[in-house]
């Protein structure tokens, strides 16, 4: 079986609040990924998604636009199967049972 390297793969990171998007850029950037895109709505994500198919999806559930991160998560699972990890500042039970699907 082959090792994967952070540089590898491809991540795609849905982030609408500036300051957010350059922290998660730096922390991506410090854990040694190279190939990732960081985009504030969904519109935007999903066209990258279908172009260069991102082997992993960080999404903040409130982004830029009419579709939200879940909504979002939802779309590309149907395109396709990705692991998608929800960056969030909400905790309470609603948005967390909504996420999980």
């Amino acid at each position: 079986m082959s090792e994967v390297f952070a540089s590898d793969l491809f991540i795609l990171a849905i982030e609408d609040d500036p300051i957010y998007a350059e922290a998660l850029e730096l922390v991506l950037q410090e854990l040694g990924y190279v190939n990732y895109k960081v985009v504030d709505n969904a519109a935007l994500a999903l066209k990258i998604f279908k172009e260069q198919q991102p082997d992993i999806i960080l999404t903040d559930i409130e982004i830029n636009g009419p579709i939200d991160g879940i909504e979002l998560a939802s779309i590309i699972s149907s395109i396709r199967k990705t692991p998608t990890v929800f960056i969030t500042a909400f905790t309470d039970s609603h948005t967390f049972q909504k996420a999980k699907g």
